[in-house]
């Protein structure tokens, strides 16, 4: 996995000024290497250090999401879709509790606001469908 590392914060670099937001007392902080990306899926217990070549090449945003009132994690993929030789898109694809559970609505809820007040506002596009898990 170590070999990915380089790739993986070159590319998280791109998106410094998304890598921590907090609301409503839930915090997502973008995971930028492979240390934070190996901890996240042990601290998790799944699999998304299997992520790690994708992130380097620059498919996957991951965020590590932690409710600070109640201590729930979960992780958070989003996928890219190149629309253009010059746009690219995000497309939610996954939010994943510990043992790759069900997160509880108060989570699935900051998602949205993450979208809404965070990343639509610095000029990340997202492509969003909010469906069961």
């Amino acid at each position: 996995m170590e070999k990915f590392n380089d790739g993986i914060k070159s590319f998280s670099s791109e998106y410094y000024h998304i890598k921590e937001y907090l609301e409503n007392d839930i915090e997502f902080i973008l995971i930028d290497n492979v240390k934070s990306l190996s901890e996240e899926g042990s601290t998790m217990r799944h699999c998304v250090k299997s992520y790690a070549k994708g992130m380097s090449e620059g498919k996957h945003l991951i965020f590590s999401v932690k409710d600070l009132l109640n201590n729930e994690r979960a992780t958070l993929q989003f996928g890219n879709k190149k629309e253009s030789s010059r746009l690219m898109s995000w497309t939610f694809e996954q939010l994943k509790g510990k043992h790759n559970s069900k997160s509880s609505e108060r989570i699935i809820d900051s998602i949205k606001l993450f979208v809404e007040n965070f990343l639509l506002k610095n000029d990340i596009k997202i492509n969003i469908t909010y469906k069961e898990c």
